[in-house]
């Protein structure tokens, strides 16, 4: 077990050091240019910038298209991280790290910079929440999370109802009124789970044991079951919540980076229009 790991690592270090390297060569030749040179140096740092650019694009195209004779989309993806790493290392080399004056120009540096940190931000989750999912339970799809509350939710209702006729009682079917409906109901991500905050849930597991005073030995068999029902309900809200943070980085990322390819083009006819080489 430890061999795979350890290749993985050699090849991200590797990987992280020849971008590392060609990042500083290019600065290093960048700033030995004299100044009258400057501009020439910037065509090529921007023509360099739009074709690991277009490289990264060609990433999602490879996605929606599996069953072309191309690399594996694991190898793609990391081609893609590497280049991306390695064009906001030209972007800073081409804009000298510094903030532009033109309108257009602001426009068009920020949507790079958003596309830049919606990447690294991509990269870090993608690293990090994989092994979450599988910290409560087994993984589960995120397409069959909807029929699996579904189901839950169906069996609390019919062990409320339950619990009325064999018991006698109508606490747990209070309870469900109150309590249990409007948890089970929820299908929304709830963001505390990224942060491991389970106060709310803690809170309708004292409510629902608070109910054992009310209760017979058959009673407290029903809220057994029910409280472990509402165990897997949580599990699958702190799945549904991982799997949604996964995904939705890339509602910022992807469409941005389609977003930037007009603004390049715009770009590129600006500069020959007004000054270019």
């Amino acid at each position: 077990m430890g061999g795979p790991v350890t290749t993985f690592a050699v090849r991200r270090a590797r990987n992280l050091g020849l971008v590392g390297l060609c990042a500083l060569v290019l600065t290093i030749i960048y700033g030995r240019m004299p100044v009258h040179d400057w501009k020439h140096a910037s065509f090529v740092t921007g023509w360099l910038l739009v074709a690991v650019l277009l490289s990264l694009i060609l990433f999602n195209a490879r996605k929606k298209l599996p069953f072309l004779p191309l690399l594996s989309a694991s190898t793609w993806l990391q081609f893609h991280i590497y280049a991306g790493l390695f064009a906001s290392a030209v972007f800073l080399v081409h804009t000298g790290g510094q903030f532009p004056g033109g309108a257009f120009d602001r426009v068009l540096w920020s949507v790079f910079v958003l596309i830049a940190i919606s990447g690294f931000v991509g990269i870090g989750l993608s690293r990090a929440m994989p092994a979450r999912l599988r910290s409560r339970g087994e993984a589960v799809l995120l397409e069959r999370i909807p029929a699996i509350r579904a189901r839950l939710s169906a069996e609390v209702e019919e062990l409320a109802r339950r619990s009325v006729t064999e018991t006698g009682s109508p606490a747990i079917a209070e309870l469900y009124v109150r309590r249990l409906r409007p948890f089970l109901a929820q299908t929304a991500p709830r963001f505390g789970h990224l942060f491991e905050v389970r106060h709310s849930f803690r809170h309708l597991v004292r409510d629902l044991r608070a109910t054992e005073r009310y209760l017979s030995p058959k009673g407290r068999q029903f809220l057994d079951q029910i409280e472990s029902l509402l165990v897997t309900k949580d599990s699958l809200d702190y799945q549904y919540t991982i799997h949604m943070t996964l995904r939705g980085w890339l509602f910022l990322h992807v469409p941005l980076s389609f977003a930037i390819i007009p603004l390049i083009v715009v770009h590129i006819v600006l500069f020959y229009a007004f000054g270019g080489i």
